[in-house]
């Protein structure tokens, strides 16, 4: 029995350094946690701008336009053009300007150049309208959009 010689395991095996597919595995799982990261601020900041709410009243407006007298949704969405206008651009430019002017500024400054003298005179007869005059659903639902393509665009 002398001879014998006892067995001795293999010596413990530790788990640094990691091989090349867990350094793998731990950069894909850092870059999808960075990218998830970006797109939640990049949503966070967006949802706290002035685009996001101003979009959200837009949609609002256009959700008015079955329910509502014409009258109250151009009224609605004059003011919010107003709002759009002076955050776009200084607030001296915009402001004072009424009737025809306003709709030339509006056009001249629409980034996407939607022809606010032609389509948009409703805007400025709207507060001369009487309550129970109604308009055009159409009109109405291009001028909202027209609305939001410049907020998109801003």
């Amino acid at each position: 029995m002398e001879d014998l010689i006892d067995i001795q395991g293999l010596d413990h095996i530790g788990i640094w350094p990691l091989a090349w597919g867990w350094w793998l595995i731990i950069t894909l799982v850092m870059v999808g946690f960075g990218l998830a990261l970006f797109y939640t601020l990049k949503r966070w900041r967006y949802r706290k701008s002035w685009q996001y709410t101003a979009f959200v009243r837009l949609q609002d407006i256009q959700q008015q336009i079955s329910d509502s007298a014409a009258k109250t949704v151009l009224q609605n969405l004059s003011v919010e053009l107003r709002k759009i206008a002076m955050l776009t651009t200084k607030r001296d430019q915009c402001a004072g300007l009424i009737g025809m002017q306003w709709l030339r500024w509006l056009h001249d400054h629409d980034p996407l150049g939607f022809n606010w003298v032609d389509n948009g005179r409703v805007l400025v007869e709207a507060q001369y309208m009487p309550q129970s005059v109604s308009s055009d659903p159409k009109q109405l639902n291009r001028l909202v959009e027209a609305a939001k393509g410049w907020v998109q665009r801003c």
